[in-house]
């Protein structure tokens, strides 16, 4: 296993704390972005974090030829493509030649040349890809340190994304109950008015009759 200098070591370290600092989910993914891409630089960084039940998520991507993959659908499953291949295997996987690999049209018209996918987990369960691709005609592989240290940021980071998104999907959904709420509340608030008043008008009618003698039906109703 290839070790990292103390050097790298507090820059990644750096780098997650900046993510931490980041505020909201989506400030956190294009933290992730901006901190992946410096510490192994690329011509596009992507990254997308699963939500469940769906057999698709959007992607964020980042750098000149980010707008390639920027908003791109990254499918579960049956698709081709470096991001899809490492959600469905669940491993690193390095792109060496886009042009003899057999990866989508899409990587071809940016003109990907090679990159790295990495899976994200949290507690061991995959949670989305991290990926940083270089262009033609200058793109060179990715170093082996390169690749270490993109690696070890996957781990601290996959964790840190996953949470935050499970925290912002429990924040809609308390959201969507307080909503409901207020609006049930404010429905049912009529139909109790209007019982209100006829229960007051009822009562005052039955004091008026005097004791003892039967309360006539019309003043019931």
């Amino acid at each position: 296993m290839l070790r990292l200098s103390d050097q790298i070591l507090q820059q990644i370290f750096d780098a997650t704390h900046a993510i931490e600092q980041a505020g909201g989910s989506e400030q956190m993914l294009r933290q992730s972005l901006e901190e992946a891409i410096r510490l192994a630089p690329g011509d596009a960084v992507a990254i997308a974090i699963l939500e469940p039940g769906r057999k698709w998520v959007r992607t964020l991507a980042s750098g000149p030829a980010g707008s390639a993959l920027d908003g791109y659908h990254l499918y579960n499953s049956g698709n081709k493509g470096l991001l899809e291949k490492v959600l469905q295997s669940g491993q690193t996987i390095l792109l060496t030649d886009c042009d003899t690999e057999d990866e989508s049209e899409m990587y071809r018209k940016a003109r990907f040349a090679c990159g790295i996918g990495i899976p994200l987990r949290r507690q061991g369960q995959l949670s989305g890809v991290l990926a940083v691709l270089r262009q033609k005609p200058n793109g060179t592989d990715l170093t082996p340190q390169e690749i270490a240290t993109l690696e070890l940021f996957a781990r601290q980071v996959g964790p840190l994304l996953a949470a935050n998104q499970k925290i912002s999907e429990l924040e809609t959904a308390l959201k969507s109950r307080d909503e409901f709420l207020s609006i049930a509340s404010h429905d049912l608030r009529n139909p109790l008015t209007a019982l209100r008043g006829f229960s007051q008008l009822t009562s005052r009618a039955i004091e008026r009759v005097p004791e003892g003698q039967a309360v006539p039906r019309q003043q019931l109703l």
